[in-house]
């Protein structure tokens, strides 16, 4: 186990938010700029694409992404302008 315990604890999605939140405030992820998708950062990290999932999801929710439009051309999720 890592420093964050069990990665594929449905809780684990709470600190990918964190990393991903400080990526976009620090200009990391710029505005407009596709987000990773939940299958690049459930390899990335090791995580369930479920978990991946939900910290996009929680990004959303707490203003900070759009959900792309649908169709394999377009990213999930774009930072928020």
């Amino acid at each position: 186990m890592g420093v964050w315990g069990d990665k594929n604890d449905p809780t684990w999605y709470e600190h990918l938010f964190g990393l991903l939140r400080g990526q976009i405030e620090r200009g990391e992820l710029a505005p407009g700029q596709p987000m990773p998708s939940i299958v690049t950062l459930a390899r990335e990290y090791g995580i369930k694409p479920e978990v991946a999932a939900k910290a996009l999801k929680a990004l959303e929710d707490f203003g900070l992404v759009d959900q792309g439009p649908p169709g394999p051309e377009y990213a999930e999720y774009y930072v928020r302008d």
